[in-house]
């Protein structure tokens, strides 16, 4: 099959093996998937670098790093990398398309089942992907697959309204009108609250604008002064800050538009070197917004699919993605209108060359995929192989310590040992280690 992969800061579309419905999983046929501009050019540019830093926003790969750290020493956490420098990324994580196969475990979506599907390492831009059942919902009958693809997005957006805590009536102000932070907005307005959002660019605040949302440059409308007038001096009930900013800037500013005893929920990645006396004077909550909602990083509910009861924890990532998606059922959310562009998974590379060139407006990209013509799959056929005096070595599984300690010590000298074959779970991973030893 196809996907899409970062090599060396390069993007390309590669054949990889496919995967398959693992227990647990489900294999899904790729009808659309959403490149999530912020998140992937940093992916991009972090596949230019060493793999330290691609893992370093996962809390999960910063707690396992520590442990090798205790165990190994820093020789062992450097051999790691080192093995796995060079190792292709594969990027995405918003996805939707149709039910292949389930694996073992699985027995609400049958094939046929159109779902929309979430999670980095599952939810790629590939052409097949095998996702944990909680990170995949169906699309209600009559959504288009476009717009079903946005699920991950919109949970994002939806997960940080609800840490708000808005209430009909009150007022939100959105910080960053880029693709989330548009959704978001829309969703604030459809709990009843007024919204009034901000952007540096203009094209993104004229776009928000285009939707009916109050929204404006603040090189145009100074925040300070607009959100007074707005809110005849009370300043707002909440604050959501969907902005990413290395500096503190954009966060003191959330505090600043923020009424006493209100609300600044940080959604985007922005610096928190913090004013203590904005918080301490009018007595601000600030809260941060965790991906798409409870049960993101736990494993045992991403990968081995132990849900949280709805009694006592009613909005997971799974409810909010279903949520999301019966709000562009009901015409509550137009991500029509912020789709921007449109690629074949052929023409990836380019999409990612407008994105980290700037070279041109965009919001929503999205990556189409052929579905109407089969894909095949290769079989391995095993055979008797004669005794040559050589051995002939096969690896099961190449994970980082295979790729740290093992695969870079075997003899270069293939007259005495042949490497013949990898396998493991990830097509992309499968690949790269494959030509890399």
């Amino acid at each position: 099959m196809k996907q899409v992969l970062m090599l060396e800061g390069k993007t390309v579309v590669q054949e990889v093996p496919a995967p398959v419905a693992e227990p647990g999983r489900v294999l899904v046929r790729t009808s659309h998937s959403v490149l999530s501009a912020g998140t992937e050019r940093g992916a991009l540019d972090a596949s230019a670098g060493p793999s330290l830093l691609r893992d370093a926003t996962d809390p999960g790969k910063i707690r396992r790093a520590i442990d090798v750290l205790r165990s190994e020493g820093p020789s062992g956490v450097l051999s790691r990398i080192r093995g796995r420098e060079g190792a292709p990324l594969a990027p995405g994580y918003a996805a939707a398309g149709i039910v292949e196969a389930v694996g073992r475990g699985v027995a609400d979506l049958p094939p046929g089942t159109r779902v929309a599907c979430a999670g980095a390492g599952y939810a790629s831009h590939a052409e097949w992907i095998a996702v944990p059942r909680n990170l995949v919902v169906p699309v209600p009958r009559g959504l288009a697959m476009d717009e079903a693809a946005f699920a991950t997005l919109g949970a994002i957006a939806l997960q940080g309204v609800r840490r708000s805590g808005i209430r009909i009536g009150e007022t939100a102000v959105v910080v960053g009108l880029g693709l989330i932070g548009c959704i978001g907005a829309q969703i604030l307005r459809a709990a009843g609250a007024r919204v009034v959002g901000f952007d540096t660019d203009p094209e993104r605040a004229a776009r928000a604008r285009a939707l009916g949302l109050e929204a404006f440059d603040p090189a145009a409308r100074d925040p300070r002064d607009e959100v007074p007038r707005v809110t005849s001096g009370l300043l707002a009930d909440a604050v959501l800050v969907y902005a990413a900013a290395a500096g503190s800037e954009v966060t003191d500013l959330a505090m600043r538009l923020c009424r006493r005893k209100g609300t600044v929920v940080l959604i985007g990645d922005v610096g928190m070197d913090l004013d203590r006396s904005l918080m301490y004077e009018k007595e601000l909550d600030l809260l941060i917004s965790t991906s798409y909602g409870p049960g993101r990083y736990d494993p045992s509910y991403e990968e081995k699919g132990i849900d949280y009861p709805p009694a006592y924890v009613r909005w997971t990532e799974n409810r909010n993605m279903a949520a999301f998606q019966e709000l562009l059922h009901g015409g509550v959310i137009d991500v029509g209108y912020l789709t921007t562009h449109e690629f074949k998974l052929e023409e990836a590379p380019r999409a990612y060359d407008m994105i980290a060139n700037k070279s041109e407006p965009y919001l929503g990209v999205l990556i189409r995929y052929d579905v109407e013509h089969p894909i095949p799959r290769d079989k391995i056929r095993v055979r008797t192989v004669r005794a040559t005096g050589r051995i002939n070595l096969a690896f099961i599984g190449a994970g980082n310590y295979a790729q740290g300690f093992l695969l870079p010590n075997l003899p270069k000298n293939d007259s005495d040992v042949v490497r013949k074959m990898v396998m493991t779970n990830s097509g992309a991973t499968s690949r790269g280690v494959a030509e890399r030893f």
